[in-house]
């Protein structure tokens, strides 16, 4: 089929070739599937047991929300962690970051997480989670790229889809996680300013994605850009206003010293011997009150 539609000789029949391939690998994907029983619903329903591979996928997304959320809402500062010497750390790491938190919400919801789950052709999954369903395993695999990568763009048709999804018990399904560390770094190894979030890069993803895959594989980014810090403002004393830094200050009055004149004069004179007075009578009530007895 795939010779069928590159073949320019064949072009005319190129849009039938298309929807062939198309329809073939839609049956290969549910090749497996059963319709869930009622009961399978309920517990899906109260005790959030997974019934299918759609909602392992489901419960996976809803995980990694939860991990953005655990990242840049807890107090213990745990985007640190992400990083080593002011530097991001590899991809490998980042995972297992990632993989360390979800284990434990997995493990008590009765799902296996493994890192580096070995493939077909001695190719290794970045991780993927396992559950048991009536008796049979079934999974979902994982390929985590950071952004900058330069098979951002093409690793979720190329490695995701045709290397890993082909198990037999992942149902053709997967998700494609891509760690986001902010417009320091670069993307897909090429500086690009159009792309200043993590919703700016899962829209790039997504739109690199065929159409057929983006029905059966989920994208999702993890944002572990950290915010610049900004300095606190100084606080002003209590009471006291703010004034603009453009009005100059006014020059305080100073204090008037006696005059030569003034001290020299008749008045000056009256005033010294006034305060000498009043000295020595200060003086005079201090020694009789430390010589009374104390009744």
């Amino acid at each position: 089929m795939e010779r069928v539609i590159g073949e320019p000789r064949l072009a005319d029949f190129r849009n039938v070739a298309l929807t062939l391939r198309a329809d073939a690998k839609r049956q290969i994907a549910l090749q497996d599937f059963r319709a869930p029983h009622p009961e399978e619903i309920n517990r899906l329903l109260d005790k959030n047991e997974v019934a299918t591979v759609e909602d392992l996928r489901a419960l996976l997304v809803e995980e990694l929300g939860e991990v953005q959320k655990w990242l840049h809402g807890s107090e213990t500062d745990l985007l640190d962690t992400f990083y080593t010497d002011g530097k991001r750390v590899d991809e490998n790491t980042a995972r297992n970051r990632i993989v360390d938190r979800l284990n434990g919400r997995m493990t008590a919801l009765g799902l296996s997480v493994v890192i580096e789950h070995y493939m077909a052709g001695g190719s290794r999954c970045d991780f993927t989670a396992s559950a048991t369903i009536e008796g049979a395993r079934r999974m979902l695999v994982t390929e985590v790229k950071g952004q900058w990568n330069k098979e951002l763009f093409t690793a979720a048709a190329a490695q995701l889809d045709q290397r890993y999804a082909i198990h037999p018990d992942a149902a053709k399904q997967g998700i494609y996680l891509a760690l986001w560390y902010g417009n320091g770094e670069k993307v897909a190894g090429l500086s690009d300013p159009t792309i200043t979030c993590g919703s700016d890069l899962k829209n790039r993803i997504v739109a690199s994605m065929p159409d057929e895959l983006r029905r059966r594989v989920d994208v999702v980014v993890v944002d572990l850009s950290r915010t610049p810090s900004t300095p606190k403002p100084r606080k002003s004393a209590a009471g006291k206003r703010s004034r603009p830094s453009n009005v100059p200050r006014k020059p305080r009055p100073k204090a008037k010293a006696l005059s030569s004149s003034f001290c020299g004069s008749s008045s000056g004179v009256r005033f010294g011997s006034i305060l000498l007075k009043t000295s020595e009578a200060c003086l005079r009530h201090a020694t009789i009150e430390s010589t009374r007895p104390i009744s």
